[in-house]
């Protein structure tokens, strides 16, 4: 429950900021370009619990509990020491084409 009231104080405290800058602003011109930064820093103390949760379980496929569809692993050419597509090498295109990874 801490948790929660610290994160409405930030929340809080964000807007209250906003608002004070607006108010020394001087002219109207860079108004609009200190609420866009505003408005960045309110969205990103918004999702503060959202960005926690990454930070502590370290990304989306331990969050979903591992049913994340795992990525395919690539052939690299540092596997065989041959450059795909480099004749010298002892590569070819023809070679990479047939040959897909």
């Amino acid at each position: 429950m801490e948790w929660l009231t610290g994160w409405l104080k930030s929340i809080i405290l964000v807007i209250l900021l906003a608002t004070f800058v607006e108010l020394l602003l001087p002219n109207q011109s860079m108004q609009r370009y200190v609420k866009t930064v505003m408005s960045l820093f309110l969205l990103l103390t918004l999702l503060q619990p959202v960005l926690s949760l990454f930070e502590k379980y370290g990304g989306v496929e331990q969050l979903a509990g591992g049913c994340a569809v795992p990525k395919r692993k690539r052939r690299s050419c540092a596997d065989d020491g041959v450059h795909a597509g480099d004749p010298a090498a002892g590569g070819s295109a023809e070679e990479d084409a047939a040959n897909p990874s």
